[in-house]
């Protein structure tokens, strides 16, 4: 999985390559990290525990923007995922955080949780767009999928893909209203 994982990054960076060769707009070089993390294989990484560390690394007056396929509520018990009780402490924090699932029982629950969230039917996505990087990957968040199925989250540190994953998030965020709206 990690050597899949690798090939899908470098697969990205070739189109990014090409994108700068077709395009005659002179070619300014970038910083750029990435951080390839699988749940399964050889130097698997708890991916749950990722994303929560990501979360946790937000200044407070950041923003975090979420579009995520699906996203694992709370259980009838009362139990809060640990990664939306991360989200309500980056907002207790002052983090500005906005939520974009697919599923109306996710966006209800978010939103009785005070999240701000909104759902849109037709995103798959499962992307976070945080300050200085945005995450990506095969992995909703889900403890089925964060734990139990061969996922990967990718962490890209690079501003002007940052800033593509956030133009994405806010039009699919703009075109549709609030849960329950």
């Amino acid at each position: 999985m990690r050597k899949a994982g690798v090939l899908a990054v470098l697969g990205l960076l070739v189109l990014l390559w090409v994108g700068a060769v077709v395009d005659s707009t002179p070619v300014v070089e970038v910083a750029l990290e990435i951080r390839v993390h699988t749940s399964k294989g050889p130097g698997a990484t708890d991916l749950e525990q990722v994303v929560v560390a990501m979360i946790s690394s937000v200044p407070p007056g950041g923003t975090i923007d979420v579009m995520m396929a699906y996203l694992e509520e709370g259980d009838p018990a009362g139990d809060v995922p640990a990664i939306v009780e991360e989200l309500l402490a980056a907002m207790d924090e002052g983090v500005k955080v906005r939520v974009l699932v697919r599923e109306a029982p996710t966006c209800s629950w978010l939103t009785e949780m005070g999240i701000n969230a909104r759902r849109h039917t037709g995103i798959h996505h499962k992307v976070a767009v945080f300050p200085s990087a945005v995450m990506t990957g095969s992995a909703n968040w889900t403890s089925t999928s964060l734990r139990d199925d061969w996922n990967d989250i990718v962490v890209i540190r690079n501003q002007d893909i940052r800033q593509s994953y956030w133009t994405v998030f806010e039009e699919a965020w703009n075109s549709v209203e609030n849960c329950g709206s």
